[in-house]
C-alpha cells in the first residue's frame, strides 16, 4: 500500500508483532535504478522478518533493483506485483497488466532469484477484468511455479484495467476467496497466502482451514493493534505480551527522535499514531491532537521538542484511557478489501 506501508508504519507494527511477516509498499525498480537503492531501503534494517514489493516488467531491470536493495538491506524475499490496477503502474508496464503475460512474470522470478539468492514470490489477482480468471489464473500459476515461485499472494478480486481507479478495485468487483481454496487445492506444493477483505485476526484463522496464510492490509491501516494479538494467535508465542497503547507510545519514542534527528519529516512519523485508537472512546479529540502536534513541530524539529510533544501524546492517552464517559465514541473505521 503505497503512502502507508512506509519504514515509519513498519517500525510501528514491528513493536507489536515480532512473528507477522512485513511487506514494503510496492518500490519502483527503475527509480531505485535511476536515484540509487539507499533512498528507498535504508531505513528498513531490524524489521525482519520483511519483504522487499518490487514494481517492474523487466527482468533485468528487477535483478539489478533487488540486488542493490539488498546490499543495504537483508531483506527475507522479494515480492514481484503483479496485481496493482493503477494507470500509471500500466503505464510503466508493470502491477496487474503482467498477468497478460506470464511468461515475463516468470522471467522476472528467475532473474531476481538469480540476483539475490533469496526467495521470491508474486503477488497478484484472480484475473483481469470481466474474464472469469479460471484457466487463465491456474495457466498464469503454473508458469511462475515453474519458473521456481513457492509463494504466491493472491487478492481474491480481479483488476479492472479500466473505468476503476485503485481506490474501487479495492472492493469491485466481489471477492472470491472460494477461487483461491481451488488454487491452493490444484497447487497443494504452492504456498498461497489470501488477501483482500479480511476484516481480522480470527477470521485470518478460520481461512487457515483452506489456505496456507493470509495477509491484512486495509484492516491493519484502520486498527494497526490487532496485531498485538498475532504471535500468540497464529504462532502460539506464549511469551508475547499485549502492549497497550501508552507502552506502545513509549517503545515508539526513541525511533521518532532518531528519524527526526535524520530530517525524516514529522508528518510522516506521526501517521501511525493517528491510526491508534479508532473505535475507543476520544478517537477523535485523539486524531485532531496527533495533527495539531505536527503543525506545531514543523518540518525538522529538534530532540527537545519531539520528546515534549511525545510526552503530551503519553499525558492524553492516559486521560482518555481513563475516562468514564463515551460521549466521543466513535464507530471503527469500516474494513476495506485490500
Amino acid at each position: 500500500m503505497m503512502g502507508v506501508t512506509h519504514h515509519a508504519f513498519r517500525h510501528f507494527l514491528r513493536l507489536m508483532s515480532r512473528r507477522a511477516w512485513l511487506v514494503t509498499e510496492m518500490i519502483v525498480a527503475r527509480a531505485v535504478l535511476e536515484r540509487g537503492a539507499d533512498e528507498y531501503v535504508c531505513r528498513d534494517r531490524g524489521q525482519s522478518p520483511i519483504l522487499l514489493q518490487l514494481g517492474t516488467g523487466e527482468p533485468s531491470e528487477g535483478a539489478r533493483a533487488a540486488e542493490l536493495a539488498c546490499r543495504l538491506t537483508p531483506y527475507d524475499g522479494i515480492n514481484i506485483n503483479a496485481g496493482c490496477p493503477s494507470s500509471r503502474v500500466q503505464g510503466g508496464h508493470f502491477g496487474a497488466c503482467l498477468m497478460h503475460e506470464p511468461g515475463r512474470v516468470a522471467a522476472i522470478v528467475r532473474a531476481v532469484a538469480d540476483a539475490v539468492g533469496c526467495p521470491v514470490s508474486v503477488k497478484c489477482r484472480l484475473g483481469l477484468d470481466d474474464s472469469p480468471g479460471e484457466e487463465d489464473l491456474d495457466r498464469f500459476v503454473e508458469t511462475l511455479v515453474e519458473a521456481g515461485c513457492a509463494t504466491l499472494f493472491v487478492h481474491a478480486r480481479n483488476a479492472w484495467l479500466q473505468g476503476l481507479d485503485p481506490r474501487r478495485n479495492r472492493s469491485l468487483p466481489p471477492l472470491r476467496w472460494e477461487r483461491v481454496f481451488r488454487l491452493k487445492e490444484r497447487f497443494p506444493n504452492l504456498t498461497v497466502v489470501l488477501n483482500g477483505g479480511i476484516p481480522d485476526l480470527e477470521s485470518g484463522q478460520t481461512l487457515l482451514e483452506h489456505v496456507d496464510g493470509v495477509m491484512l492490509g486495509r484492516a491493519v491501516d484502520s486498527r494497526p493493534e490487532i496485531l498485538v494479538d498475532v504471535d500468540r494467535l497464529f504462532y502460539g508465542d506464549s511469551a508475547s505480551e499485549r502492549s497497550s497503547g501508552r507502552d506502545l507510545l513509549d517503545r515508539y519514542a526513541d525511533y521518532v527522535v532518531a528519524q527526526s534527528e535524520e530530517r525524516v519529516p514529522a508528518s510522516l512519523l506521526y501517521a501511525p499514531l493517528l491510526r491508534l485508537g479508532y473505535g475507543r472512546r476520544g478517537a477523535r479529540r485523539w486524531r485532531q491532537t496527533v495533527v495539531g502536534e505536527v503543525s506545531r513541530l514543523g518540518k525538522h524539529p529538534g530532540e527537545e521538542l519531539v520528546r515534549a510533544s511525545l510526552e503530551r501524546l503519553r499525558a492524553l492517552w492516559a486521560a482518555l484511557a481513563s475516562q468514564e464517559s463515551g460521549d466521543d465514541r466513535e464507530p471503527a473505521e469500516g474494513m476495506r478489501a485490500c
